[in-house]
């Protein structure tokens, strides 16, 4: 694993990724699955699929803190905070999943 690569996922696409969600394509879940790095979501990503669930926006198949432990413990995302270091040494990819 390269220790300082690191793929930050946006908050929809780590919600389709552990839900297993049909948006996601193919080739996309195989990135994320295959990267050879640290795959993380941002804080922000966290409070923003909250504010979701409390707003009935998205669905989850358990209760919100459980859905997060799982979503972050069971593969292995790392959350992070995004400073001003990470902000600098960030390439922004986009990648066009539909």
């Amino acid at each position: 694993m390269k220790e300082d690569a690191v793929l930050l996922l946006d908050t929809h696409i780590w919600f389709w990724w552990v839900s297993q969600d049909g948006r996601l394509s193919n080739h996309l879940q195989t990135l994320i699955s295959q990267f050879d790095g640290r795959v993380s979501v941002s804080a922000a990503s966290v409070y923003e699929l909250t504010v979701l669930a409390m707003r009935k926006r998205i669905v989850l198949n358990r209760e919100l803190d459980d859905w997060i432990d799982r979503a972050t413990q069971g593969v292995e995302i790392d959350i992070i905070a995004i400073n001003d270091t990470i902000a600098q040494k960030s390439r922004i990819t986009t990648l066009c999943a539909w």
